[in-house]
């Protein structure tokens, strides 16, 4: 974020919704459109190029779903923080898009009303969700989903492959590696490796 601005970029293939939308951020002074696309390729080149602070993501696009575009920008470890936008109101849909890597989950019926919100929220580090902030469905499953890439970094630990040799396999550094090692252990709540192994195994994580 730069000058106290939060840099957003927008992505839905319907127009009519986008240049509403685009009103919508244009009208708070926190915001600056950086980009816009109307499909899920053209979103992650805008947001591999721009990597801007939030990225507003149609789940029903051409090219790439949203949840697509999310799990790509997770794996390029890209800094912007992703927001879904739907009209799937099930709470699978929501947990698929956690598990992505999503930090928002905002209803199209809700987005004038919550979009703004969202964004300033994610921005700030934390979980939007909507109709969906208190539902118990979700209150203990997603604070221990993991990520794909935690996956791909537990398969690998399990395998005994050491931080250097994950690292060069996923072509990340190896303080990326010692971080997810450490983001997994906490949302399993485990200690060392050895109990680490265990409990992926009891629970059937990888």
């Amino acid at each position: 974020m730069e000058g106290g601005m939060i840099r957003v970029v927008l992505a839905d293939d319907h127009r009519i919704l986008r240049e509403g939308l685009k009103l919508l951020l244009a009208g708070n002074a926190e915001l600056v459109l950086e980009g816009e696309a109307g499909d899920g390729v053209e979103a992650l080149r805008l947001i591999t190029e721009l990597r801007p602070d939030v990225a507003i993501l149609d789940q029903s696009m051409p090219g790439l779903k949203g949840i697509d575009v999310i799990e790509q920008v997770v794996a390029a470890e890209l800094p912007t923080r992703c927001i879904l936008l739907t009209m799937e109101n099930q709470i699978s849909t929501v947990r698929r898009a956690l598990q992505a890597g999503a930090q928002g989950y905002v209803l199209k019926e809700c987005a004038y009303g919550q979009l703004v919100a969202a964004i300033v929220a994610v921005n700030d580090g934390q979980r939007f969700l909507g109709a969906f902030d208190e539902d118990p469905r979700l209150s203990t499953e997603d604070k221990t989903a993991l990520t794909k890439r935690e996956k791909e970094v537990l398969r690998a630990v399990l395998s005994g492959e050491s931080s250097r040799q994950i690292a060069d396999v996923l072509c990340i550094s190896v303080r990326t590696v010692e971080t997810h090692r450490q983001k997994i252990m906490s949302k399993l709540g485990v200690h060392n490796s050895m109990s680490l192994a265990r409990y992926a195994r009891e629970h059937n994580l990888v």
